[in-house]
């Protein structure tokens, strides 16, 4: 049990430094996605953006438990 939560807490390390990263990357390109996320939200519903920010979250929870999974897929397609 002690090595999954230290996979766990890599992986979320691994997925921050990512996101560190690529909010850099995107300093610049930032204001394009700021207008398009604007015009697309005014069409949306209430039902439609809670929906989205459920999704977010369940992405957000499941997310370094692919770092334990892609291993044992690659494992079980090679052999």
């Amino acid at each position: 049990m002690k090595i999954v939560v230290i996979v766990y807490a890599v992986s979320w390390l691994i997925l921050l430094i990512v996101y560190i990263i690529s909010l850099f990357e995107n300093k610049k390109s930032k204001k394009k996605d700021y207008a398009l996320e604007r015009l697309l939200n005014k069409h949306k519903s209430t039902k439609d953006k809670i929906l989205d920010k459920l999704v977010y979250i369940i992405m957000i929870i499941f997310a370094p438990l692919v770092v334990l999974v892609v291993p044992y897929i690659v494992i079980k397609h090679i052999k």
